[in-house]
């Protein structure tokens, strides 16, 4: 795998969508409308809040549960063809596949859908349709958008046990191609399946698995530097400081989302040609700045000293800008 190229074997298009469990559903309200910009309305059941960033019904689902969780990962895989094809995969592999009924496909505004678990247990989708919503999007404050078209509304990292069979389901099964990866100052692995960098992330511990962060990506500098001078009001909402990314050339801050979840604020990140891609191990997570506030200190002060080797060489990487300064789909020429 490592040093050859790997192009996208699977179906999987995008991700379309990502559900997660809270304690307080309604909580996400003023956040995601306040310190990010999206367009947070009453979900489709009980004590449930859906969250846009585009035209679709919703891009996130929060509901309620008494303990923080990921909910569900949902992938769009195109069409009938798809589902029909990662279907035969999973089988392959052992894995249950769960049809769907049309209120669960109602419940998600699909046209299509079947679900497994992953090696760690969460729940994935993969689905067809995702439908638009009736009304146009309108975000929770003056932002100019978000990145999402055909490359979906960002990526999701998450903290897994069994890294080695975690990497196997997400690779083998469902086809996606590796990035990158490093061993310090934490195993991680990063996965494409598009021309976003990645679209999955995956984070050893010895802790409890789930999401790590979930990433979003504004179409303008200057609206992730607003969010940067919200979230500023109270330092104590920032787990990573602004910094950069050196395998996807991603400038970004984190935030602790209600329930503790971190989410990613970027932009600027670089695509990729997922046929000739040739993943690489990592020397530095960042270029610069990410002071990641939620690793215990000695690693901590790994990942700082990784960072300040960067700077030391004066490693640089290049702005993925477009004439207009905005990232929309297709890019301008």
């Amino acid at each position: 795998m490592v040093g050859a190229a790997h192009s996208r074997r699977g179906p999987i298009r995008a991700l379309g969508y990502v559900g997660l469990r809270s304690v307080d559903p309604a909580a996400w309200i003023p956040f995601a409308a306040e310190s990010m910009g999206m367009q947070a309305l009453a979900g489709p059941v009980a004590d449930s809040v859906r969250l846009r960033v585009d035209e679709r019904a919703f891009r996130y689902l929060i509901v309620k549960a008494d303990q923080p969780a990921l909910d569900v990962l949902g992938f769009d895989v195109g069409d009938d063809a798809g589902l029909a094809r990662i279907a035969r995969s999973l089988e392959a592999a052992g894995k249950a596949v769960a049809a769907s009924s049309p209120e669960q496909r109602a419940l998600r505004a699909v046209d299509g859908l079947i679900a497994t678990t992953d090696a760690e247990g969460n729940r994935v989708e993969f689905f067809h349709g995702l439908a638009d919503a009736a009304e146009a999007f309108s975000p929770g404050r003056p932002i100019g958008g978000f990145r999402v078209g055909p490359l979906g509304p960002g990526h999701a990292v998450l903290l897994v046990r069994d890294f080695a069979a975690q990497s196997r389901f997400y690779r083998e099964v469902l086809g996606c191609g590796v990035s990158d990866f490093h061993a310090e100052p934490f195993p991680a692995e990063f996965l494409h399946v598009n021309e976003r960098h990645h679209t999955v992330g995956l984070i050893g511990t010895d802790g409890v698995p789930g999401v790590h962060h979930l990433m979003c990506e504004y179409a303008h500098l200057d609206d992730l530097g607003r969010a940067y001078d919200i979230a500023l009001r109270n330092p104590d909402s920032i787990g990573v400081s602004l910094g950069r990314h050196l395998n996807d050339h991603v400038t970004s801050f984190y935030l602790r989302a209600p329930d503790g979840f971190l989410i990613e604020l970027g932009w600027a990140g670089r695509l990729i040609d997922p046929a000739s891609w040739v993943p690489e191990a990592l020397a530095s997570p960042s270029l610069w700045g990410h002071v990641r506030h939620w690793l215990p200190a000695e690693r901590r002060a790994r990942a700082e000293a990784m960072t300040r080797a960067m700077g030391d060489a004066g490693v640089r990487a290049p702005v993925h800008v477009t004439r207009s300064g905005a990232f929309e789909w297709p890019p301008d020429s």
